[in-house]
């Protein structure tokens, strides 16, 4: 019996750490005055945010605090049948219910029916993959490779496309031999707050938060004809989004690669460590010898990373490298272990160029180059 009791907890013991660490999924969390921190959800409310910090424990955050919270464990799209983005980034997966020239309806499984106006749609994806040649007129790609361009007249369980130049005729496609749709269009900036789910919902709503409950509190969306049938958990969360105009992904930034040594032929471009990664926000991997001079926004207040050697190249002689804002040095030095950056842009007017120039030792190119850890900068705004 005593053999039984103790096999028993120590079975508990060894359990209690994977259920902690895969029941609930991990989350960068953005924040306005300090460095991101891994977290598991508690409440996000108007009055403020509680997260637990994976190794401090809890701690609250007051409002305008928590910039956003991004999902860090692996995560999978799920399919749907149809996917439909706008021109200002949301998207919304789900199956087609009706159209005409004006709007298309769609179901979706927890908002139900969304009623879309055409004009604010800039791709209908019935095929996920499909590759849409661009374009200044509208473009549907059928399954079986062609593309047609010309203007949409309507979609229901056919698309009617007018096309040609001097003669123009109608065209009417069966839905079933239809892969993408794309409209032509300007593309507005994206709004917050915004969420992302696993579902492939993004989408923007005048106020979101998680309860104690654990379940997204969310305003109806404009495109809902009713209520929401459920609300979803916030492990279905991928991202929310509460002010994505205070900080931004360097990654997503123009660049220029300079070339600083005979030694590189080429200028390699920053390499993504995870391509679809929520808003861009990734590593990047910076070969040198190299100079990358990225294009920073006015107002921008300051830059927040992790630098690092990668593993393969510790091995090697430590490169030296400077990061400047214009021709005003932030940080210099040879990477050896990895360094918190969290560099003060004000006093250099925060705008124009910030370079990050690496410099090699005696093994030139080979093995030399660092890895920022989720490299982001941050604006003021008005």
């Amino acid at each position: 019996m005593t053999r039984k009791l103790l096999t028993t907890v120590v079975v508990l013991m060894l359990c209690t750490p994977i259920a902690e660490a895969f029941g609930t999924p991990r989350f960068n969390a953005i924040l306005l005055d300090e460095s991101p921190r891994t977290v598991k959800l508690g409440t996000i409310e108007p009055t403020g945010s509680d997260l637990l910090d994976v190794d401090e424990g809890w701690f609250t955050i007051q409002p305008g605090g928590c910039l956003a919270v991004i999902r860090q464990d692996p995560w999978t799209l799920r399919p749907s049948r149809m996917r439909i983005t706008l021109h200002d980034g949301q998207i919304f997966p789900g199956e087609l219910v009706f159209g005409d020239q004006d709007r298309i309806q769609i179901d979706h499984l927890w908002m139900r029916k969304l009623d879309i106006p055409i004009d604010r749609i800039s791709l209908i994806e019935f095929r996920s993959g499909t590759e849409v040649p661009p374009g200044e007129s509208d473009r549907v790609v059928l399954v079986n490779g062609d593309v047609l361009t010309g203007f949409i007249v309507s979609i229901d369980d056919k698309v009617r496309i007018e096309t040609g130049r001097d003669e123009i005729r109608e065209i009417e496609l069966p839905i079933d031999r239809v892969a993408a749709i794309a409209f032509a269009g300007e593309s507005p900036p994206a709004s917050w707050p915004q969420i992302w789910m696993l579902d492939g919902v993004r989408m923007t709503i005048p106020r979101v938060g998680i309860d104690a409950s654990g379940r997204l509190d969310l305003d109806p969306h404009e495109f809902m004809l009713g209520d929401y049938e459920r609300l979803p958990n916030a492990d279905e969360l991928v991202a929310l989004i509460l002010d994505g105009d205070r900080f931004t992904p360097l990654g997503n930034l123009p660049l220029d690669v300079i070339k600083t040594s005979v030694a590189r032929r080429t200028n390699p471009p920053p390499v993504r460590q995870d391509p679809g990664a929520p808003i861009g926000l990734t590593n990047l991997l910076l070969g040198g010898p190299a100079r990358y001079d990225f294009t920073i926004p006015d107002g921008t207040i300051r830059f927040r990373s992790v630098l690092e050697r990668p593993r393969t190249s510790r091995r090697w002689p430590s490169p030296t490298v400077t990061i400047s804002l214009g021709d005003t040095v932030l940080w210099t030095g040879q990477l050896e272990d990895p360094v918190d950056l969290d560099l003060d842009c004000t006093q250099v007017g925060g705008s124009g160029r910030l370079s990050i120039d690496i410099a090699c030792g005696s093994q030139g190119p080979v093995h030399c180059g660092v890895r920022l850890i989720q490299p982001m900068i941050f604006q003021k705004t008005d």
